[in-house]
């Protein structure tokens, strides 16, 4: 875990996935250690660190379909206070980046879409998501689950 967050920790910027998020967000037993490592380097300003509109709509669905406005509230504060964090909206250049990734790569619009708002800002990826091994995503990415 300490090679691979070394390791992000020479990139400038890094796109965060959903699931990295939730990991941070929950403590997940699993993954939280290393999601904790990630945000960590951000919040020190090592790297800066981007999440896209989409993971924000992610992060909040279950916690607005369980009207858990607590956790609506801490996920709130967290994506407007976190050091170093940046939320990317949506424009027409990720929009047609999107289109590029979905039709070579077939991933999930909202997947195509993370990926290429990392593509248009220049940021590497950290996810989980073993479909996206393989396939030519035009960025780097760092799956921790082939990682750790």
């Amino acid at each position: 875990m300490k090679s691979l967050t070394d390791e992000l920790g020479k990139k400038k910027k890094i796109m965060i996935d959903t699931n990295v998020v939730i990991y941070f967000l929950e403590g997940s037993e699993e993954w939280g250690d290393f999601s904790k490592e990630v945000f960590s380097i951000i919040e020190k300003g090592v790297v800066e660190g981007f999440i896209s509109v989409i993971t924000v709509a992610e992060v909040l669905v279950k916690p607005m379909k369980q009207h858990n406005n607590m956790l609506i509230n801490k996920i709130t504060r967290f994506l407007e206070t976190f050091p170093n964090l940046h939320v990317v909206d949506l424009e027409k250049s990720i929009a047609m980046e999107a289109a590029k990734i979905r039709g070579r790569t077939g991933l999930k619009m909202p997947d195509a879409l993370i990926v290429s708002s990392a593509k248009v800002l220049g940021c590497v990826v950290v996810g989980t998501d073993n479909q996206w091994d393989n396939k030519d995503l035009g960025v780097e990415f760092y799956n921790i689950n082939r990682k750790l």
